[in-house]
């Protein structure tokens, strides 16, 4: 990745984090210290440090435009993206046989 390149992408990053007014916009934010993103963890590898995470992933078809990307702290973008990935794995997928124990593991549901 050239310099421009990646000069160009922090620039973008730099927007996404105003336009979140530096807040961690992920549903379920984590940090004890509240949604506000420190600006002086940036480049850091914390766990509080600002990251930009994807709405709709790249992996799924989501595209690297503005509109779907949000400010997030490493940590919340972390576990929102397991958070996916079990959601994922847990999906039925159409034309395969499934058992009942499957879909339903550990529901109790009514019997």
């Amino acid at each position: 990745m050239s310099k421009q390149h990646k000069n160009r992408q922090r620039d973008l990053d730099t927007l996404v984090y105003h336009r979140a007014a530096w807040q961690c916009q992920m549903p379920e934010c984590l940090c004890p210290d509240g949604r506000k993103i420190d600006k002086a963890l940036r480049g850091t590898d914390t766990p509080w440090s600002p990251s930009i995470d994807h709405i709709r992933p790249l992996a799924s078809g989501g595209s690297d435009q503005l509109r779907n990307k949000r400010a997030a702290h490493k940590e919340c973008n972390r576990a929102g993206a397991e958070d996916q990935q079990q959601r994922q794995a847990r999906t039925v997928q159409p034309g395969l046989s499934y058992r009942i124990g499957d879909l339903f593991s550990g529901d109790q549901g009514s019997r």
